[in-house]
């Protein structure tokens, strides 16, 4: 038989079971005895990367240590053969790689100018002879009262004409190289022969047979001569003390320099310095001769690092070096010079310390290491709440 509660006692009934149940649902963690452990905590920040540790170098990285440089002669020693007067090119007598001495010809040309200078100075000559003649005997009858004062000055007159005309045509024939008996040669044969001022090697011929050569269009050759010669390079800064350079050319023995250079002035773009070495012997060498100027640097305290190993605050330059026990220490140096990816210092190191080959990292490890860390929540654990106290 199944008895009906009345309506209102039914509903009080189900909405109790439902607290009840809803109450197990939802009970806290406090009410079960101990909490569970909280997420693992949070860093407060990523930790810096490890470095490499390296140990310093003897310089070995060409890079560092070579500029390019080249040698410049007294202007004594090498020259150029080019034409005073317009003329064409009728012979060329040497090519490059000759070797030539002063007064040597090295081209023949037809030049009109020059032949008429030296038919004008045989013209004067020519014609000076019988007035010289002729106003000697008219001095003579002058004195003797039988030689009229007009006539002896006219021829006077005549011939310092001619020797004016004689004169400035020697002069044109002089300014071409042609001095001397020039004038006869130039008439006899036809073509002015210019010849070298120096003595020494044919470097370049660019005259060609039947070209019309004159003053403004370049020399016919080029000689180069041995002598004495500074080395001249271009330095991003003064050498370091105790460097020794040497010129390397890209042709024959390396040449030791004198470490102190001759004279040294800043580049026109401001991007260093251009130093001018003299030979420690004095030795001879051609104008113009290209290679590198290689620095030997003392090897007492001198070391090669890593670019990067070097740190700079308030203008010192500084390595962090790492002892057996993992502290870390930095060393003052000073940066003789770098390139690429490795610098050449000097400084208190030895082969057998560990430098750090980036010196901005060991200095954040570091700072992190005497820095303790704080711990923080993870942003997505939920918060605990309280555990409640029950009766």
């Amino acid at each position: 038989m199944i008895h009906r509660l009345p309506p209102p006692v039914a509903r009080a009934t189900r909405g109790a079971a439902l607290i009840v149940t809803l109450g197990a649902g939802l009970c806290l963690p406090g009410c079960h005895g101990t909490p569970p452990a909280p997420p693992p905590a949070t860093p407060a920040g990523p930790a810096s990367s490890p470095t490499r540790w390296v140990h310093p170098q003897a310089p070995q990285d060409a890079t560092l240590l070579v500029l390019p440089a080249r040698t410049v002669g007294d202007p004594s020693s090498r020259g150029v053969v080019a034409p005073v007067l317009a003329g064409r090119v009728e012979v060329l007598h040497v090519r490059p790689g000759d070797t030539v001495k002063v007064g040597d010809p090295i081209a023949e040309l037809a030049a009109p100018e020059a032949i008429e200078a030296a038919a004008a100075v045989e013209a004067a000559r020519r014609q000076l002879r019988p007035v010289k003649q002729r106003l000697a005997e008219l001095k003579r009858l002058r004195t003797q009262g039988l030689a009229a004062a007009d006539t002896v000055f006219a021829l006077t007159s005549r011939q310092v004409e001619l020797e004016t005309t004689a004169d400035r045509a020697r002069a044109t024939l002089r300014a071409a190289g042609l001095g001397g008996d020039g004038a006869r040669s130039v008439l006899e044969r036809g073509r002015m022969t210019l010849t070298s001022p120096v003595s020494g090697v044919v470097r370049a011929v660019t005259a060609q047979l039947g070209q019309v050569r004159g003053p403004g269009d370049g020399p016919l050759a080029e000689i180069v001569g041995m002598g004495a010669v500074r080395v001249e390079a271009r330095l991003p800064r003064p050498l370091p003390p105790g460097a020794r350079p040497v010129f390397a050319p890209l042709q024959g023995e390396p040449v030791p320099l004198n470490p102190v250079p001759v004279a040294t002035t800043p580049a026109l773009d401001a991007s260093g310095i251009v130093a001018w070495f003299a030979p420690a012997d004095d030795r001879p060498l051609p104008h113009g001769l290209r290679g590198d100027l290689r620095l030997a640097p003392a090897s007492k305290g001198v070391w090669e690092v890593p670019q990067a190993a070097v740190v700079i605050e308030d203008g010192q330059a500084n390595v962090a070096r790492r002892d057996g026990q993992g502290a870390v220490t930095w060393v003052p140096v000073e940066v003789l010079s770098g390139a690429g990816a490795s610098a050449l210092v000097r400084g208190a190191l030895t082969g057998e310390d560990d430098v750090a080959a980036d010196g901005r990292k060991a200095r954040a490890l570091a700072e992190e290491a005497a820095t303790p860390a704080t711990a923080v929540p993870s942003p997505s654990a939920p918060a605990s709440a309280p555990a409640e106290a029950h009766p």
